[in-house]
């Protein structure tokens, strides 16, 4: 869980960066438009409307409902107690809670074509591909 939240959470960064290069003609000011930064996080992390939501009114209460634009220079960073923001518990908690949708999915491919709770691997990679078609080989 932890890389792929590190991975998340650096694609999640990126998003704001692009977005700042794309609004500040190829020179970036360090502050991005919420709207376009919230559209490249559902694109890139493919974010269902329910979660993109939550991360918009996360974003609001940590940059305030009325402002655009924001700084996103400390969107993950923690304070000295340790402790994130709104927004950066949110994305991460959503991380947390599609890793225990992936582990639900397994289980049930497993009890769907096993009598005795195991499985070839052949027989689980097919029965994966079935349930997510879009996932490489190699994951």
């Amino acid at each position: 869980i932890y890389y792929d939240q590190v991975q998340q959470i650096k694609d999640c960064e990126a998003c704001a960066y692009e977005c700042d290069k794309r609004q500040h003609a190829g020179n970036p000011a360090g502050k991005c438009m919420k709207e376009d930064f919230l559209k490249a996080v559902r694109d890139k992390l493919q974010k269902n409307f329910e979660q993109m939501r939550d991360l918009s009114e996360a974003l609001d209460a940590v940059y305030g409902d009325k402002n655009k634009e924001f700084r996103y220079d400390r969107l993950f960073a923690e304070d000295r107690n340790y402790s994130q923001n709104e927004f950066a518990e949110a994305f991460k908690d959503q991380i947390i809670k599609e890793r225990e949708e992936h582990v639900r999915m397994l289980k049930k491919i497993i009890a769907s074509n096993s009598d005795d709770g195991q499985l070839s691997t052949s027989k689980f990679r097919s029965a994966l591909r079935k349930a997510d078609p879009d996932k490489p080989d190699p994951d």
